[in-house]
């Protein structure tokens, strides 16, 4: 990915995504970790 030759909005939208992917995972991480110990 060539950051410089991208138009500004298409990078932003990169860094959104990536920050949305990010929080997903975290936040799935968790409740799956919270998922766990409820059913253990």
């Amino acid at each position: 990915m060539i950051w410089t030759k991208m138009p500004l909005n298409k990078k932003r939208k990169e860094v959104v995504h990536l920050l949305t992917a990010f929080f997903d995972e975290k936040l799935l991480s968790k409740v799956r970790k919270s998922f766990i110990i409820n059913f253990k």
